[in-house]
């Protein structure tokens, strides 16, 4: 499938945006000149035409991005699963809007699935990276997880 094709931007993708701003979720955004950015969406403009897109060690952190020139907005997420089936699905905060920068921390939010503290299962993480993790608090729809050795 090529993302060559330019299309305005879907509702579902609007949401995925809108919901994001709030939330300080980790997206990849794919553009129709099939390029990819990957960071957090710091302000969305009110007619949904452009967002501030911010993405911490690149060429430019913060870039002001048309949502024209977007084909997809992909929530990178995390799944916890537990004997052998997907329990939860996880988007993960970026560690510059209140995530974590230690490796073995995770802060995302639930974004389907149940999950209460104390419970444990694998997670596969980002990088492919399988772990045992633990929900160590829950605050709404965010929580805390710590992630042992695998």
């Amino acid at each position: 499938m090529t993302c060559s094709i330019h299309q305005p931007p879907s509702p579902t993708m609007r949401r995925r945006l809108a919901r994001s701003v709030e939330s300080g979720w980790l997206l990849r955004l794919h553009g129709s000149d099939c390029s990819h950015l990957t960071g957090a969406v710091v302000w969305l403009d009110r007619g949904m035409q452009r967002c501030l897109f911010e993405a911490p060690g690149t060429l430019h952190p913060e870039r002001d991005v048309l949502l024209d020139e977007i084909c997809d907005v992909e929530v990178l997420s995390v799944a916890m699963v537990r004997e052998g089936r997907l329990a939860a699905r996880l988007a993960v905060v970026a560690p510059w809007r209140g995530g974590s920068d230690d490796d073995d921390v995770l802060i995302a939010d639930l974004m389907s699935g149940q999950v209460a503290v104390g419970q444990t299962g694998i997670m596969l993480l980002l990088d492919g990276v399988r772990r045992y993790g633990t929900i160590t608090e829950m605050h709404g729809q965010r929580c805390r997880v710590a992630l042992l050795a695998a």
